[in-house]
């Protein structure tokens, strides 16, 4: 683990306002988590009662969309990491490049979802009348589908915003320890982003899958 040296009253103010940022960050993330976690509680509940009505629900959705979004999801954890890291070394350079690495492959995620709801809406798979399953748990699994999707795509827009604020940040005469600050909070809410989604696959598209 790496030591923080203060040797002056300005280090003691940089170190409690990275701390502070650091908190705020975490606080707003554990409020995420909790929200999320409800979805998924219910979820979990429901699935259990109907399993085989959620089974054909998750059979039903386009799980080469899922594993594609994934891989972009985790090579954006790299990318975002390494524009982190490398604020560490003073290396603007390499810090542009991962966040610029990090907000192409979010819009990449962002445009293959509406694809993927594309195809969702004309093979009728949008919960109400003109639903194509018969089986009222698969559209109730559906139901679920849209909301987590659609949140989570909500928060990687938001999360795309918050890196291009990065960006615009290291173009900026900003010193270091600020920039290193924003970077820190930047990626802990990028990762939360990432994390959600690797709940999401399992949960939704793998269901319906295992027999």
């Amino acid at each position: 683990m790496s030591q923080v040296t203060i040797t002056s009253p300005r280090d003691w103010q940089e170190h409690d306002l990275s701390l502070a940022a650091r908190l705020g960050m975490w606080i707003f993330l554990a409020t995420e988590i909790l929200f999320f976690g409800g979805i998924f509680c219910a979820y979990a509940v429901l699935r259990y009662l109907n399993p085989v009505g959620f089974g054909i629900g998750g059979h039903e959705t386009e799980i080469l969309y899922g594993a594609l979004n994934t891989f972009v999801l985790a090579t954006s954890a790299v990318t975002m990491t390494m524009a982190a890291k490398a604020a560490d070394g003073a290396d603007y350079r390499l810090i542009r490049i991962g966040l610029i690495a990090t907000f192409a492959l979010g819009v990449l995620f962002l445009a293959l979802k509406g694809m993927e709801y594309h195809d969702d809406i004309v093979h009728h798979l949008v919960p109400g009348h003109h639903f194509a399953l018969a089986d009222p748990s698969a559209e109730m699994f559906w139901g679920f589908y849209w909301v987590l999707t659609g949140l989570h795509a909500i928060h990687m827009s938001v999360g795309l915003v918050i890196i291009g604020r990065a960006y615009w940040l290291t173009r900026q005469n900003l010193k270091l320890d600020e920039l290193r600050r924003n970077l820190d909070v930047s990626s802990l809410y990028w990762h939360l982003v990432d994390c959600i989604w690797f709940v999401i696959f399992p949960v939704i598209y793998l269901a319906g899958r295992s027999g």
